[in-house]
């Protein structure tokens, strides 16, 4: 994602390389699995079922860095991070305990990041008002979590693969 100046809109957002498309043929399966891991979809690493579902779960992943200022599945190599998308007792969504995000943004995080694409949103559209509706949940939250994130934890993960302790002012 880059943020562009244009005229008219000087906080143009552009994605600039969502991924590589998929070459369709008459088969559920993908012969590759490419991608950058953090956004990439348990389908993908699964080399099925890959869909418009596969980019609102990337979608996800960056509403949840955004919201919380740390990666959902954390980890410094790939297979850190693979085993944590693919171990089914991880929640990432559980690490917001305590945190004060209200009910509808973590269900808006674990349908986006839901490890089921059937259970994902599966339009564009309803992603967004969804995401509306959780937006205007945390701007009238008392504690307004969004308010207190810093988001350099995104760029120096903890040598271990934790997520950073100290994300909240």
């Amino acid at each position: 994602l880059m943020v562009q100046s244009v005229e008219g809109n000087p906080r143009l957002l552009r994605i600039m390389d969502f991924g590589l498309a998929k070459i369709v043929t008459h088969t559920d399966t993908t012969m590759n699995t490419v991608g950058t891991p953090n956004y990439m979809a348990p389908e993908q690493l699964e080399n099925k079922n890959i869909g418009p579902w596969t980019d609102l779960y990337a979608v996800g992943v960056m509403a949840f860095e955004l919201m919380t200022g740390r990666p959902p599945f954390p980890g410094i190599s790939m297979q850190e991070v693979f085993a944590r998308k693919t171990d089914l007792t991880f929640d990432p969504v559980e690490a917001l305990a305590g945190l004060d995000y209200p009910l509808p943004t973590q269900r808006f995080l674990r349908r986006a990041m839901a490890r089921d694409p059937a259970t994902r949103f599966q339009s564009a559209a309803d992603m967004r008002a969804s995401l509306h509706e959780c937006l205007e949940q945390l701007q009238t939250a008392e504690t307004q979590p969004l308010a207190r994130v810093r988001l350099s934890g995104l760029l120096d993960p903890e040598p271990n693969g934790t997520p950073p302790t100290a994300i909240l002012d």
